[in-house]
């Protein structure tokens, strides 16, 4: 009985294709050009196979040889249920690896050690009762993943709800039950490398490093909203992209046997995200791009440790921060810093320690510092990117950029960037632009590379 709008139409064809069963859908009248009170709509619709397999080989510097097997079925019980078997795994062969202390970490490592898996298990239901807006999902997933300076082998249970109202704006959130181990590198547990700091006499080292180590059951919920009007998602030329989210966590020690309880640590913690980035179209061709990444890690209560935690059941004095290392802002790489290796950014407590000769380091990769994360990250990024000759596109670049351990360093010490600028080439292909940067590190210090190579497939 209303009015027969376009805009009416690309709503229902973007709704129908959230269920994922279609592969086709066109909305039309019936009789079109016979004039008539009232008009019969008619939905034409061309469903996928049902069942599918994939198998997607694939190489990057940064993970190197990787490949993913996926089965899906995309219309259970015909109600357009879902369900997803995906088994990812990547092996980093040694002539990949760039980083000296990264070759130095892995070199122990057998070669099934050195294999970085991902995999998981996808329930998704794209109508609730909510309503055309609203799908879930229920992931179960089972990680191990090699870092720079740690392991870390996580099985979680993951459920998400999404809330589309239109199509550039999307909210998502849900709980998140986990349990993972932690593995450091460099002396092996948290513990025994705050052991040999403090014997050292850098009580400001064992000050700043209290993250939760070993085995920990984490519960954590995380709301996540994204404002999304790129004209493309991985090579935009105009349009904003904003992105904000919060997660609140909880680690919680698991005692094991041999382990001193003083060596684990209790995290309360919200994390914070925020992205803002646009594109300007100088010409056609030609775009400006920048953007602006925000994170920040606040402590809700002080760092606890299994020790205190379980018999006074009050804190000790250890400082304030206590995050789990994947929480934690990592620095360097094509995503933040690219005139860094990828995570070799040193956050600047960490550095000016150097500075003082607290800490020693000889190389970018050579230093005393066994994680390099940290829970306050500042990171803008300006790119102009122009044609060269199809399918070839190029860039000029700058990043800025500087992680804290601790927020209120900038107040004692003022607020300070490292820089990078760098050029880059990109192949235009049907994924996405292969993208390969060179970035020159700005005003480096002695210990640090001149500048950092990078391969990746999208852009920012």
């Amino acid at each position: 009985g209303q009015p027969y709008r376009t805009s009416d139409v690309r709503t229902t064809q973007a709704r129908m294709a959230t269920l994922g069963v279609f592969s086709s859908i066109q909305v039309t009248l019936a009789d079109p050009f016979v004039p008539g009170p009232r008009k019969a709509v008619i939905i034409d619709v061309v469903e996928h196979a049902s069942q599918y397999v994939e198998v997607r080989p694939g190489f990057s510097t940064g993970e190197g040889i990787r490949g993913v097997l996926e089965y899906g079925h995309r219309n259970l019980f015909g109600y357009a249920w879902s369900v997803i078997f995906h088994v990812q795994a990547s092996y980093l062969p040694d002539f990949l690896i760039l980083d000296p202390q990264v070759a130095a970490n892995y070199r122990p490592l057998s070669t099934a050690d050195r294999i970085a898996t991902r995999d998981t298990v996808t329930l998704g239901w794209p109508e609730m009762g909510l309503g055309p807006t609203i799908r879930s999902q229920l992931d179960g997933v089972y990680v191990r993943d090699l870092e720079r300076d740690f392991t870390l082998a996580k099985e979680a249970i993951v459920g998400t709800m999404t809330w589309r109202p239109v199509r550039q704006l999307q909210v998502s959130g849900g709980p998140d039950f986990e349990t993972n181990n932690v593995f450091l590198f460099q002396g092996g547990t948290i513990k025994s490398y705050l052991d040999t700091a403090t014997n050292q006499g850098n009580s400001q080292l064992a000050r700043l490093l209290r993250v939760p180590d070993g085995q920990s059951n984490v519960v954590a919920e995380k709301v996540t909203v994204t404002w999304d009007r790129r004209d493309a998602p991985f090579n935009a030329h105009s349009g904003t992209y904003m992105a904000a989210g919060f997660e609140q966590a909880n680690s919680y020690p698991v005692p094991t046997g041999g382990v001193d309880p003083t060596a684990q640590f209790q995290s309360h913690i919200l994390r914070l995200t925020q992205t803002v980035a646009g594109y300007i179209p100088i010409t056609n061709k030609i775009s400006l791009a920048a953007e602006l990444r925000v994170g920040e890690i606040v402590n809700i209560s002080q760092c606890a440790s299994l020790q205190t935690a379980y018999t006074s059941g009050k804190p000790d004095a250890a400082p304030a921060y206590c995050t789990y290392p994947d929480r934690q802002f990592y620095m360097g790489g094509f995503d933040s810093m690219r005139g860094w290796l990828q995570d070799a950014f040193i956050p600047q407590e960490y550095r000016d320690q150097i500075d003082t000769g607290n800490i020693t380091c000889t190389s970018q990769s050579n230093c005393q510092v066994p994680l390099r994360g940290g829970n306050f990250m500042l990171n803008p990024r300006l790119e102009l990117r122009f044609p060269l000759k199809s399918p070839l596109d190029a860039a000029v670049f700058s990043d800025f950029g500087n992680l804290w351990n601790d927020p209120s360093y900038i107040i004692e010490h003022g607020l300070s960037f490292r820089a990078d600028i760098g050029a880059g080439i990109r192949v235009q292909t049907p994924v996405g632009p292969l993208v390969f940067d060179y970035g020159f590190n700005v005003a480096r210090k002695s210990y640090e590379d001149l500048g950092a190579f990078h391969f990746a497939i999208g852009l920012f």
